[in-house]
């Protein structure tokens, strides 16, 4: 073998040794992302149960609101009714004022 053949060898043997290192420094990143992907996946599916179980808690709260918003019906029809109930009292308190006033000024005014 000649120098420059050897000469050649050497390059080529220095080039295929960076190359080499290159190849471990891909693949200690890949190793690296491999591992943050593994993170992200792990935090994603723990978030995943945290949305089910928000969506949950969302289904109980809505449900809960449907049962006051029932309740708060039933309760303006009764305060309805109790308004209307009270303005006939007073009606008829007024009326019963009115007849036993005019039941004290007829007879005065008239004499009898």
């Amino acid at each position: 073998m000649t120098d420059s053949e050897n000469l050649r060898l050497d390059r080529i043997e220095t080039t295929l040794d960076d190359q080499g290192s290159r190849l471990d420094r891909i693949e200690t990143t890949l190793e690296s992302q491999g591992s943050r992907l593994d993170r992200i996946e792990t935090t994603l599916e723990s978030q995943g149960h945290t949305l089910t179980e928000q969506g949950q808690r969302l289904d109980r709260i809505e449900t809960t609101l449907e049962k006051l918003v029932t309740q708060i019906t039933i309760y303006d029809g009764k305060l309805d009714a109790y308004q209307k109930a009270s303005q006939q009292v007073v009606n008829i308190a007024f009326g019963l004022l009115a007849t036993a006033a005019l039941s004290v000024i007829i007879p005065a005014v008239l004499g009898k």
